[in-house]
C-alpha cells in the first residue's frame, strides 16, 4: 500500500510518462503474488493446505519463503533488464528520475509500514495461539480493530476526524467499488467443488496409473492447467480446486504431498501474475488507470514468461527428486 500511495506523487518524473507508473504497479503484482507461498494470511495457502492431506503451515512455510526470495530475486533481474532496455531505447539525458522523498522520510514510511506489519501478525499470532482462536478468525478480529487503530493515529488521536474522514470514506466507497473483486473470489468458491464433482477424476487417476506418468508430468500438466487457465479468465481458486480435486490421493500416483502442495502454490503465484481477471490485477490496473490485460499481458510479459520456464523446469526436475514408490 505504501507503494501504491508513493508512485502516483513519482509517475511525472521519468523521461516518458508511464514508466515509473509501470515499474511501481508491477512492483506491486509482483510483490503481493509472493505472500501466497507462506503467509497465513493467504487465500493461496488456506486452500492448499485444505485440501492437501499430510501438509502442514510448518512444512510450506520455510519452503515458501525460499520461493519468496527466488521470485524476488528473479523480479529484481527482471526489472534491472526492463530499465536497460528503456535506457537504450530513449535518450539517456531524458532518463531522469528524481526522487521526491528524501531518504529520511522514506525510512520514516517504511518503519511504519513494517511496524503495521509487524502489529498485525503478533495480534493475529496472540489470538490463535493464547486465545485457543482459529487463524481464520484471528484474522477477522485482528485486522479491522488495527485498522481502525492504524487510521485514528494517522489523524494524530482525533477520533471524530478520523470516522468523517478515513473511516466513511472506506465504508462508504473503498469497500463498495471492491464489490466486483469480492463477487469473482465467492463465484470462484462455489464453482470449484462443483466442477470437480463433475470431473471423472477416478477415471484419470487410474489411467494415469496403468499408464505409469512420472509424477514430475502429472503435476507439470496441473501447473499449466492452473496458469492457461488464469490467462483464459479462470479464476485460479477455480483451477486449483479441480487439479487438486482430481489428485486427491497423490501418493497413489507417486506424488510426494509437500511437492504437489508447493507446486499448486507457485503455479498459483504465476497465474496470478498473469491473468487478467484476478481481484489483485483489477485493483492495482484501476489504482494505475490502464486496463487489467496491459497490466498482465504487456507490462508483466515478460516476468510471467521466464518465471514459467523456470518454474516448469524445476518441477520436472524436483518431480524425479521427490517421487514415490507407487503402491
Amino acid at each position: 500500500m505504501g507503494s501504491i500511495a508513493s508512485s502516483h506523487g513519482k509517475e511525472k518524473n521519468t523521461g516518458e510518462p508511464g514508466f515509473a507508473q509501470r515499474q511501481s504497479a508491477l512492483a506491486i503484482i509482483q510483490g503481493f503474488v509472493t505472500t501466497m507461498l507462506w503467509s497465513p494470511l493467504s487465500l493461496a495457502l488456506v486452500v492448499v493446505l485444505s485440501q492437501v492431506q499430510g501438509v502442514t503451515s510448518s512444512m510450506i512455510t520455510p519452503l515458501g519463503l525460499l520461493g519468496v526470495l527466488f521470485l524476488f530475486a528473479l523480479s529484481f533481474a527482471v526489472s534491472q533488464l526492463e530499465v536497460w532496455l528503456w535506457r537504450n531505447k530513449i535518450d539517456p539525458s531524458d532518463f531522469v528520475i528524481e526522487d521526491q522523498l528524501g531518504g529520511s522520510s522514506f525510512l520514516k514510511i517504511l518503519i511504519r509500514v513494517i511496524l503495521l506489519v509487524v502489529a498485525i501478525f503478533s495480534a493475529i499470532t496472540f489470538l490463535s495461539m493464547v486465545a485457543s482462536v482459529p487463524v481464520a478468525v484471528a484474522v477477522t478480529l485482528a485486522i479491522p480493530l488495527i485498522t481502525l487503530v492504524w487510521l485514528i493515529l494517522q489523524c494524530h488521536g482525533d477520533v471524530g476526524a478520523c470516522f468523517r474522514g478515513p473511516v466513511a470514506n472506506t465504508i462508504f466507497r473503498t469497500l463498495p467499488s471492491q464489490s466486483s473483486e469480492v463477487g469473482i473470489l465467492l463465484v470462484a468458491g462455489f464453482m470449484g467443488p462443483v466442477l470437480v464433482a463433475l470431473m471423472p477424476s477416478a477415471e484419470i487417476n487410474a489411467f494415469l496409473h496403468s499408464h505409469h506418468t512420472s509424477p514430475g508430468a502429472i503435476v507439470l500438466a496441473g501447473f499449466f492447467v492452473i496458469v492457461a487457465g488464469g490467462v483464459l479468465a479462470v479464476n485460479p481458486l477455480i483451477s486449483v480446486t479441480i487439479v487438486l480435486g482430481v489428485l486427491a490421493d497423490p501418493v497413489a500416483l507417486g506424488i510426494h504431498p509437500v511437492y504437489l502442495a508447493l507446486s499448486i502454490l507457485v503455479s498459483w503465484v504465476i497465474a496470478t501474475a498473469l491473468s487478467p481477471f484476478t481481484g489483485v490485477t483489477i485493483v492495482t490496473a484501476s489504482m494505475f488507470g490502464v486496463k487489467s490485460t496491459t497490466l498482465t499481458l504487456v507490462w508483466n510479459r515478460l516476468f510471467g514468461v521466464i518465471a514459467l520456464i523456470i518454474c516448469a523446469g524445476l518441477i520436472l526436475i524436483f518431480g524425479k527428486v521427490t517421487a514415490l514408490p507407487i503402491p
